[in-house]
C-alpha cells in the first residue's frame, strides 16, 4: 500500500512481542525483507538503530547511507531531520533538501510565468511545509516581503 513506515512500526511490534516464536520470526524476515526497498529515511534510521539484529542493522545502515544522498521525498527528509537531528547523516540530509527545495523553487517560477498558480502554490508550500530553513523558503519569504512593501507603498 505504499505505507513503509507503517510496515516498519508494525513489523517491529510482532519482532518485539515475540522474538522467538515463528510469528516474531516472520517479522523479523519481513523487515530484512522490506529493507531493500524502503526509501523512508526515518525508518531505515530505525532500523539501522536495532541492536537485537545485527544482519538487519549492517542492511538498514547500508541502505540509508545510500538514499541519504539521493532521496526525492522532501517530507521524508524533513521527518528525518525532526526525529535525528543530531545523527552523523543530518547534514547530508539537510544539503539534500536544501537542493530539493531549490528545484521546486525553479518549478513554482516556471509554473508562475505560465499562468499555472495552483502547482506555484502547491511548490510554495512544500518548501514552506517541509524545508523551511532552507535558501529557497528564505527566497519565498524575502519575495512575500517584499511584494507586501510595494504594496502598501503604493496604497
Amino acid at each position: 500500500l505504499g505505507r513503509s513506515t507503517e510496515a516498519v512500526e508494525s513489523y517491529l511490534k510482532a519482532w518485539h512481542a515475540a522474538a522467538q516464536e515463528p510469528a516474531g520470526q516472520k517479522a523479523r524476515a519481513g523487515l530484512r525483507g522490506l529493507v531493500g526497498v524502503l526509501q523512508d529515511l526515518p525508518a531505515l534510521q530505525e532500523l539501522a538503530d536495532q541492536a537485537e539484529d545485527a544482519e538487519l542493522r549492517g542492511l538498514a545502515g547500508s541502505r540509508l547511507e545510500s538514499a541519504v544522498g539521493v532521496f526525492t521525498d522532501l517530507a521524508s527528509g524533513a521527518a528525518y531531520l525532526r526525529r535525528f537531528p543530531a545523527n552523523p547523516h543530518a547534514d547530508r540530509v539537510s544539503h539534500r533538501l536544501d537542493s530539493l527545495a531549490d528545484n521546486l523553487y525553479g518549478e513554482m517560477v516556471l509554473y508562475q510565468s505560465v499562468g499555472d498558480h495552483a502547482k506555484a502554490l502547491d511548490r510554495i508550500q512544500q518548501i514552506l511545509n517541509h524545508a523551511p530553513g532552507s535558501p529557497a523558503a528564505r527566497r519565498l519569504r524575502d519575495k512575500a516581503t517584499m511584494v507586501d512593501e510595494k504594496t502598501q507603498a503604493d496604497g
